[in-house]
């Protein structure tokens, strides 16, 4: 499956992005690049973003940019242990981009990384792992022969 095809399918079957408003790309294989702009609904105060959207938007950017890499295999992802470092906070209006790529592939898990900035300011770092298991074995594999048999 070609990066285009994936971010196709994707977008298809995550409705999760699309509640938040989040938007993304798969520059290469192996990566992932996620962007949204703050709005209202993504606020904890008057004028900061919570943190869980900031959570949400790592774990989508290295989820993708593992998954990238994944069903080259045959292979589906998720997320076993996530770690992030806020570093500044994000405000109403701000453009958020999330860049996110592979560290390490072994045979059933991989590391990957993420960073949140707000055009040169580093608002998060993240690091996660991800289990590798059988895309044919899942609800989505049903669900994809469904989409081709169309």
């Amino acid at each position: 499956m070609t990066p285009k095809e994936l971010e196709n399918v994707f977008r298809k079957i995550c409705r999760f992005d699309e509640t938040l408003g989040f938007q993304f790309e798969v520059p290469n294989p192996g990566e992932a690049l996620y962007s949204f702009t703050v709005e209202d609904r993504h606020l904890a105060s008057p004028s900061q973003c919570h943190g869980g959207v900031l959570v949400a938007l790592m774990d989508a950017t290295m989820g993708v940019a593992v998954l990238t890499e994944a069903v080259r295999e045959g292979n589906l992802c998720s997320t076993v242990e996530f770690k992030i470092n806020y570093l500044n906070r994000a405000k109403k209006g701000d453009l958020l981009k999330s860049f996110g790529e592979i560290e390490f592939k072994g045979a059933r898990l991989v590391v990957a990384h993420a960073t949140i900035k707000c055009g040169e300011k580093i608002i998060a770092k993240a690091m996660g792992t991800f289990s590798l298991y059988p895309a044919d074995k899942t609800d989505i594999a049903a669900w994809a022969k469904g989409q081709s048999d169309e």
